[in-house]
């Protein structure tokens, strides 16, 4: 069993441990002893049973609900729903400066859908699809003007099939075919 104290006194964290993982039902608290959240551990993923803000406002109960957090200075983090305590559904992350960071569907708790990331500025870098958490299908990298970077497909986290790379002037600067994320042919 692990517990952690604020300064003041008041519990912060507990949980227990097996094989240095976190296991089991972990809860964790304000500075104030208010409870924030009950997290529970299973199966290598992380169910959020239970949240509430720091004002004492519950955002999941049972595993459901919707959750936006918050940068210190109050600019908005992360905003999302969680059905039977994993995230499910389109889920935004925003830079500490407020921009769009990235956006990706959930299914289940893993990345399970369309993916989009940017650049400081709103800017795209990147867009692709992620299938039962790892990339999957046709990818584009763009340079921050917005051109083409790099373009081809994904399979299992891997490059696959036909890649294009691109100078930041636009022109092809080297294609070939991957096989298992390594060149094949050209």
């Amino acid at each position: 069993q692990y517990t952690a104290w604020y300064r003041n006194g008041k519990k912060q964290m507990e949980g227990s441990f097996s094989k240095d993982k976190e296991t089991g039902q972990w809860e964790e608290w304000y500075a104030n002893g208010q409870q924030k959240s009950v997290t529970r551990h299973a199966d290598s993923l992380v169910y959020l049973m239970e949240y509430s803000d720091s004002t004492g406002k519950k955002l999941i109960t049972n595993g459901n609900g919707s959750l936006v957090t918050y940068f210190p200075g109050g600019k908005k983090q992360a905003e999302g729903n969680y059905a039977g305590g994993l995230k499910t559904g389109l889920w935004k992350f925003y830079m500490k400066n407020g921009d769009k960071d990235y956006e990706v569907v959930f299914a289940q708790g893993k990345m399970n859908g369309a993916y989009k990331t940017w650049y400081s500025g709103n800017k795209i870098k990147a867009e692709g699809s992620y299938s039962k958490g790892e990339e999957d299908g046709h990818w584009i990298w763009y340079f921050e003007d917005g051109k083409p970077k790099t373009s081809g497909n994904m399979s299992h986290n891997m490059r696959t099939g036909y890649w294009v790379y691109f100078t930041d002037a636009g022109d092809t600067e080297a294609t070939g075919y991957f096989k298992n994320d390594e060149q094949d042919s050209t």
